[in-house]
């Protein structure tokens, strides 16, 4: 039993930090799970191997196969029920790959120290565990300071994020925000920035008028807009309404479309001044039609979600 519970944390510890730094989270009962499952595993390989040379010689195997039907039935209640245990995964884990280096490092240095009784190691060892503590301080204050904004790359839906600290207000089309195909990478996306709360907020049918110490949220018509401290963008819903001139032009720090046409973008320049255009259903865009560069002549940068996927600005 001692040497299966050994071999069980061995393997655990070497695979933890991949483990963490791909799916985010990290099984507490790893050390029951497998002292009852590894003994259950390979009885259940050599009943398999047997169940089949049985079935090829013709012999009977029907009971033989009902037996190991048993068995593997007992083996997943198992692990179901020990998943079901309280505080059973630790979830929302987030580590860099300058961490899994560290994290395996780490694990090199103390197991030579049990081995050999080599101080220098152990020593070696706690430099980097300082190290670790020192790098996820780092991480914890840059997330605590970061202001972000997102656009996902969603087809035929708008899907926003805007991030400060570790709060993030999700806009989006969905009235129920799990629904959304690209979920997982969403959720991925919020746990490698530290997100702690997630408000959802639908994006309204009718003209709305909204504001509160994190967003503030106004549509007119097709268009909305919204931003936060230190932020300002907008949804353009048809950029044919927009009107051909304006007494003093919006500034936006960011503007997102569907598509758009040269004589289009020719007039949004007229009306709005903005830092980024995202359009979310054209790949080839305006400013590379028939030689005309909007981009370089007006001082914006144009992002397609079609051909670069999700676009993301910092404005802290």
């Amino acid at each position: 039993m001692g040497k299966l519970v050994s071999v069980s944390l061995a393997a655990q510890l070497a695979t933890a930090p991949v483990s963490i730094y791909y799916f985010h989270y990290f099984p507490t009962y790893f050390w029951i799970t497998n002292t009852l499952i590894i003994p259950m595993v390979g009885i259940i390989i050599y009943m398999a191997i047997f169940l089949i040379l049985m079935y090829v010689l013709h012999l009977p195997y029907l009971i033989f196969g009902r037996l190991l039907y048993e068995i593997l039935k007992s083996q997943n209640f198992l692990i179901f029920n020990i998943q079901n245990l309280p505080h059973a995964m630790l979830e929302h884990l987030h580590i860099s790959l300058l961490q899994v280096l560290l994290f395996y490092t780490l694990i090199i240095f103390m197991t030579v120290f049990l081995l050999k009784r080599n101080r220098l190691f152990l020593h070696a060892g706690l430099s980097v565990v300082i190290a670790l503590l020192v790098l996820h301080t780092i991480m914890v204050m840059k997330h605590e300071k970061q202001k972000k904004l997102v656009v996902f790359d969603i087809k035929n839906q708008k899907v926003i994020s805007l991030i400060n600290g570790r709060t993030a207000v999700f806009i989006s089309d969905f009235e129920h925000p799990e629904l959304i195909p690209e979920t997982f990478q969403i959720k991925n996306y919020f746990i490698k920035k530290d997100i702690r709360q997630v408000l959802n907020f639908k994006l309204n049918s009718a003209d709305t008028l909204f504001e509160n110490s994190l967003i503030f949220y106004k549509k007119t018509g097709d268009n909305i807009f919204f931003g936060s401290e230190g932020f300002r963008g907008s949804i353009l819903g048809s950029p044919e309404l927009i009107p051909e001139s304006c007494p003093e032009k919006m500034h936006l720090d960011c503007i997102i479309l569907s598509k758009i046409k040269n004589a289009e973008l020719s007039k949004l320049t007229d009306v709005f001044n903005f830092d980024y255009l995202v359009v979310s259903e054209q790949k080839k865009l305006p400013h590379r039609d028939k030689g005309i560069d909007y981009a370089a002549t007006t001082n914006f940068k144009i992002h397609s979600l079609l051909e670069n996927h999700a676009f993301e600005l910092n404005f802290d």
